[in-house]
């Protein structure tokens, strides 16, 4: 997997002084349909922090532990697009 780099300015520095982040609701469709595929779509990303607004049905251990554990799926994201 290439590596992900940062956003830079015209002088090379970085952008953000931070990692990307993201609320969960960017991608509620996505979650609610496959929820471990679009935490590994996510991590691929490059996006470290996550504010879940919902829980999508499932409880905060699950989700704790599918974080935790986030491999490549075995079918497509929810999305239609691949890994």
């Amino acid at each position: 997997m290439a590596e992900i780099t940062p956003l830079l300015a015209a002088d090379k520095t970085p952008l953000f002084s931070q990692a990307a982040g993201i609320v969960s609701y960017t991608y509620h469709e996505e979650f609610k349909k496959d929820l471990p595929g679009t935490l590994y779509h996510l991590k691929r990303l490059g996006i470290v922090a996550r504010e879940f607004s919902d829980l999508f049905g499932k409880k905060a251990s699950v989700i704790r532990r599918q974080l935790a554990s986030r491999v490549r799926p075995a079918r497509p994201l929810a999305s239609g697009t691949t890994t």
